[in-house]
């Protein structure tokens, strides 16, 4: 719940400052960042406690939780200090 309502309060912030309130967007930005560790905690505890039941010869399922994490983990891009988004692409 926590989450959602920061992408809410994000996404409204940008749209009020038109993405110039940079002090309050990293604010935002970094009270959400907590909330996802949160969560991936809550849920690695969980997923640790199938991985037991389940044990370790299912491969089908250790690919998809590290495909999982691969996607979670990816850096799609960086905000710079004049509130821009830079990406590769």
């Amino acid at each position: 719940m926590k989450f959602a309502s920061l992408k809410l309060q994000l996404s409204q912030v940008k749209e009020a400052s038109g993405g110039t309130d940079c002090n309050n967007i990293r604010a935002i930005e970094n009270m959400l960042q907590h909330a996802i560790v949160q969560e991936e905690k809550f849920w690695a505890q969980k997923g640790h406690q199938s991985w037991i039941r389940l044990g370790e010869n299912n491969t089908g399922y250790f690919h998809a939780v590290v495909s999982q994490r691969r996607r979670n983990n990816q850096i799609r891009g960086l905000l710079d200090y004049n509130c821009l988004w830079v990406s590769s692409h």
